[in-house]
């Protein structure tokens, strides 16, 4: 629970994401961890503002984890004989869309001035819209649970000349 790891300022959010309001810091490791060593990261909030540089939208329709030994494109299993292993694993974002009633989930990551990328997610109130020219063809709805806050689809009234904008 999140009362046995965390203390004020910081909180879990769908059990998964760390989020706090204020500054501290906090020491977050692996539940039921039987390391002789347990590895524990060190989370610090800090109030010293960065500028946003750029918001990116991303419509992703498919993705899959794949790691430095793999021969296919999918995750392979990789079995730890030390503390020292480590494994490179690769996510794929994939975009493919076809056809009338293709959907995909659309993630805003934003840019900061420190070069750093970070997804703006709804616990941090991002709001998304289509362009009043893209309504016709392109259909928004907020996610039901997820990362992603919202859903989009392709309606039968997107047409080649929306496509080919660099605004879509």
């Amino acid at each position: 629970t999140d009362a046995d790891i965390l203390s004020a300022p910081f909180e879990l959010k769908n059990g998964q994401f760390l989020h706090t309001t204020a500054t501290g810091t906090a020491n977050v490791g692996l539940s039921g961890e039987t390391l002789a060593t347990p590895p524990v990261v060190n989370v610090k909030a800090i109030d010293i503002p960065v500028l946003i540089e750029g918001l990116y939208v991303v419509l992703v329709t498919d993705g899959r984890f794949v790691t430095s030994g793999s021969t296919s494109n999918s995750i392979s299993s990789y079995a730890a004989t030390g503390p020292e292993d480590t494994v490179n694993v690769t996510g794929i974002l994939e975009q493919t869309l076809e056809m009338e009633g293709d959907e995909g989930a659309v993630l805003v990551y934003a840019r900061f001035a420190d070069n750093r990328m970070n997804e703006l997610t709804r616990d941090v109130g991002v709001t998304v819209a289509v362009d009043a020219a893209y309504t016709a063809g392109i259909a928004l709805a907020s996610a039901p649970s997820g990362g992603a806050s919202y859903y989009a689809k392709i309606l039968p009234g997107l047409t080649g000349a929306m496509t080919s904008s660099d605004r879509v």
